[in-house]
C-alpha cells in the first residue's frame, strides 16, 4: 500500500521529531555538545548530498537548514512543558523544516527525499 505524499511527510514528520530529540537530549550527556551537532548535521549533509544528488548550492543550503532546525528544536526540548506540548511542538518544526527543503530541491528530488524518508518509517 502506498501512502499519499502527505501522509508520508506527516509520519516521517513524528519519526524524525522523536530521532531529533532523543539525539539531543544525548548532547546534554556530552561534554562538546556543539561539536556533537555541527557532526550530526555534516553526517546528515553528506547522507542527502550523495542520496540526492545535491548542487553545491543545495548541499550549503541543507546543512544551513539542518543546523537551524536542530537548534530550533533543542530550544523546544530546553522548555519547561510537558511531554505532549514539545512532541506537537517538534511535529510543527519537522514539518516547517520540510517546507524549506522543498523551496530548493527539484521536484525530482523531493520525490526521492520524500521516497527515503518514506523508507525509513516503513
Amino acid at each position: 500500500m502506498r501512502l499519499s505524499k502527505n501522509v508520508q511527510v506527516l509520519v516521517f514528520s513524528s519519526i524524525a521529531a522523536v530521532t531529533t530529540g532523543l539525539a539531543l537530549v544525548g548532547n546534554r550527556l556530552q561534554k562538546d555538545p556543539g561539536k556533537l551537532l555541527k557532526n550530526t548535521v555534516e553526517d546528515a549533509t553528506t547522507k542527502w548530498k550523495k542520496r540526492l544528488f545535491l548542487t553545491p548550492e543545495q548541499t550549503e543550503l541543507m546543512r544551513k537548514n539542518l543546523k537551524d532546525f536542530a537548534l530550533r528544536k533543542h530550544k523546544v526540548l530546553q522548555i519547561k512543558i510537558n511531554e505532549h506540548g514539545k512532541k506537537e511542538r517538534l511535529k510543527e518544526l519537522q514539518l516547517l523544516e520540510n517546507e524549506e527543503i522543498r523551496k530548493f530541491l527539484t521536484d525530482s528530488q523531493y520525490d526521492s527525499y520524500l521516497q527515503i524518508i518514506s523508507e525509513r518509517v516503513e
